[in-house]
């Protein structure tokens, strides 16, 4: 098994040539064969793909799994191989595989279907993926996914099996839209469309937490219940959409399904969020802002079944965190910024496909694909509300299905917070949920430890008393603590250039 971890060393490195040496030693020297080789023949698998040899990787792949028949990975890497090569449903029958054999109901595969076809921007194939992906055929791939069994069974409770199949199949597409648009508006996928690698992320916290950060045992940032957020219309404004453009639906607070979010900002040292955020007894710039390295969200999130992972290491990035939508009723607008400039945003304009009827995405650009995702939303949606006579069961499906995008939607009032959130949809019963004095939370991955550390900088709001000596202060705390650690002893304290009276 060294050997097996020396390979994947040098594979992440990038030496090819070096990790297939390895390999084939490895493989050549094979006696007695034994399931556990089934890795070095995936692993080799992995390296032929990187040299474009498909044929000796699907050989690889097969003997792997005649050695392992219940090895997930060799079908998982099929899978990618597969799409890879425009073979769609083929890679989709991988996936299925993969997804029979987990017998723990470890992932959502749904998600990880969306991870690998995100970057298939032809409408054609997105609908044809779709549409498999809602036959019942490929049922396995949503057992893990709490929204639609939910759905599932509220829609079990009234209607007979003839006349929900068909709703079913809509809520399906519907949820896979949603899914797709949160990693359209993923950090990772903005990153790499927009080709801007300059985008800052900041959180903005008050003293206290940045104290209990640095010296508890685990600096964990916390994932909270969105009721905790400071928009009175928090979770609202998706309806006005829906009414906007037709569709007299209605989202309610539902029981069954709970959202927790953490909130950060691409505006690094703002004036405006240091008078809104981690204050001292309501005083204005008494808080801090931790700038945080992007990779930071780059880490594979916590274990739920949650609509907002990524759990698939394909093209594996910046996956966990997402920009805002801010909603211009008047216009029919949504607007948001992923540029270098402040003052240029991109805008969907929600009138252009609902009013042209144009169910296509015309180009690439990012507020097509995403007003193209809209529309397919809205046409489901039609098809449900006309389905569906029981104006109760209506609201309590739409209430539920649209759980998943209705917090990454904002009104444009707070358009200058810039926000990106962590989300994360699940249900009551999640053993991953703690409780600290009637506040929901989970905790998300560590920001630092004695090996890592992912705050580049912290600035110390313009009012905190004392701010020369709190800055060397914190400084002195990091070094106690972390005196081994580089990182955290590189980390830069500053004090806020935000004018602040």
């Amino acid at each position: 098994m060294d050997m097996l971890k020396n390979i994947t060393l040098h594979l992440i490195k990038g030496d090819n040539e070096k990790a297939l040496e390895l390999c084939n030693n490895v493989i050549n020297n094979i006696k007695k064969p034994h399931p556990s080789f089934s890795d070095f023949y995936n692993l080799r698998g992995m390296i032929n793909i990187r040299f474009k040899k498909y044929e000796e990787a699907f050989d690889d792949y097969n003997t792997a799994i005649k050695l392992n028949p219940y090895n997930q990975i060799s079908y998982f890497n099929i899978s990618i191989a597969k799409h890879d090569l425009g073979l769609y449903q083929e890679s989709i029958e991988a996936f299925l595989q993969c997804s029979k054999l987990d017998k723990y109901l470890k992932y959502n595969y749904i998600n990880q279907v969306i991870s690998l076809y995100i970057w298939n921007y032809n409408s054609d194939t997105i609908e044809d993926i779709f549409k498999m992906l809602s036959e019942d055929k490929y049922n396995d791939l949503w057992r893990k996914d709490i929204t639609f069994n939910l759905l599932n069974s509220i829609i079990s409770k009234y209607l007979k099996n003839s006349e929900n199949k068909n709703i079913l199949k809509d809520i399906k597409k519907i949820l896979l839209y949603e899914y797709f648009l949160l990693q359209v508006l993923s950090l990772y996928f903005i990153i790499i469309h927009t080709k801007n690698n300059n985008i800052e992320i900041a959180h903005y916290t008050s003293m206290n937490t940045l104290l209990k950060l640095i010296d508890s045992k685990e600096s964990r940032i916390r994932i909270t219940n969105i009721s905790n957020a400071n928009d009175p219309k928090e979770g609202k404004i998706l309806e006005n959409i829906f009414n906007k453009n037709g569709l007299n639906i209605k989202i309610k607070n539902e029981e069954n399904l709970i959202t927790l979010q953490t909130s950060f900002s691409r505006n690094k040292d703002a004036l405006t969020m240091f008078r809104l955020y981690g204050k001292k007894e309501n005083k204005e710039a008494t808080g801090v802002c931790l700038c945080i390295d992007k990779n930071y969200f780059n880490c594979e999130p916590i274990s739920l079944a949650s609509p907002m992972q990524m759990m698939s290491d394909y093209k594996k990035g910046i996956n966990n965190l997402y920009f805002i939508l801010y909603y211009n009723e008047s216009k029919n607008q949504l607007i948001f910024n992923p540029t270098d400039s402040k003052y240029s945003n991109i805008i969907v304009d929600l009138n252009k496909y609902c009013r042209l009827k144009v169910n296509k995405i015309i180009d690439e650009n990012i507020e097509n694909i995403i007003n193209y995702i809209f529309y397919k939303i809205f046409n489901f949606t039609e098809k449900i509300d006309k389905q569906i006579e029981d104006k109760n069961l209506k609201d309590e499906i739409f209430s539920n299905l649209f759980e998943n995008i209705r917090y990454i939607i904002k009104h444009e009032a707070f358009f200058e917070e810039q926000e990106l959130r962590m989300l994360v949809t699940t249900d009551y019963k999640n053993e991953k949920i703690e409780e600290d004095n009637k506040r929901l939370y989970i905790n998300y991955n560590e920001l630092f430890n004695e090996n890592e550390n992912f705050i580049k900088e912290i600035i110390l709001g313009g009012k905190i008393e004392d701010r020369e000596l709190t800055s060397d202060y914190i400084k002195k705390i990091i070094y106690n603590k972390y005196k081994d650690n580089d990182k955290m002893n590189k980390i830069k304290v500053s004090i806020s250039q935000a004018p602040l009276r």
